[in-house]
């Protein structure tokens, strides 16, 4: 988890990961799960993209955001595609990311999952990461993808709180003190 101030790159890093995850899982699948989905198209993606620009991926050359690929680019498919791509994101590799947010009720209910981001994270409620999208987390193809290192992989990422209801995200620094081999926490400031 990473707990990094405003304008230190939290989107930027969320990119590099995402470009490893999409060699690590090809034809995995992730979610990425907002507060809200206009935060998404505002404020996350634009970043995102340039994020992915400074790792030398381009928009509909390496990845599409909701649309598919042209069909004679021949791009192989997640192991669970959705059947619209308007809130998923496509890599070269088959790799997929399902955009999520939690004003839309139940979302990520259903999904199969390899793994989690999570923008702005002390924004999210809680339960809803655990008991709603969470148990998506099980896997698009255990079989094939189970043995990779970003299979069952988390990131969640966002500035310091600034109500009582984020409070959760900064007790995840605990977990990582108690199992620092399973759990990392990142605090950084841009100065």
């Amino acid at each position: 988890d990473l707990e990094w101030g405003r304008g230190t790159g939290k989107t930027t890093v969320l990119a590099a990961f995402a470009r490893r995850i999409a060699r690590d899982l090809p034809r995995g699948v992730y979610q990425w799960e907002v507060p809200t989905y206009q935060k998404f198209l505002t404020e996350i993606i634009p970043s995102f993209i340039h994020g992915l620009e400074m790792q030398g991926l381009y928009k509909d050359l390496h990845y599409f955001i909701g649309r598919r690929p042209p069909p004679r680019w021949r791009w192989p498919e997640p192991y669970k595609p959705p059947v619209r791509y308007d809130n998923f994101i496509t890599f070269w590799t088959g790799f997929g990311i399902n955009l999520l947010s939690q004003d839309n009720p139940g979302a990520g209910r259903g999904l199969n999952t390899d793994g989690r981001l999570a923008s702005e994270a002390t924004m999210l409620d809680k339960k809803k990461l655990d008991e709603e999208s969470g148990p998506a987390i099980r896997g698009s193809n255990v079989k094939a993808l189970g043995e990779r290192r970003f299979f069952n992989f988390r990131l969640m990422e966002s500035s310091t709180p600034l109500v009582q209801t984020g409070e959760w995200f900064i007790k995840q620094q605990e977990l990582a003190q108690e199992s620092p081999l399973v759990h990392r926490f990142i605090r950084a400031n841009c100065v």
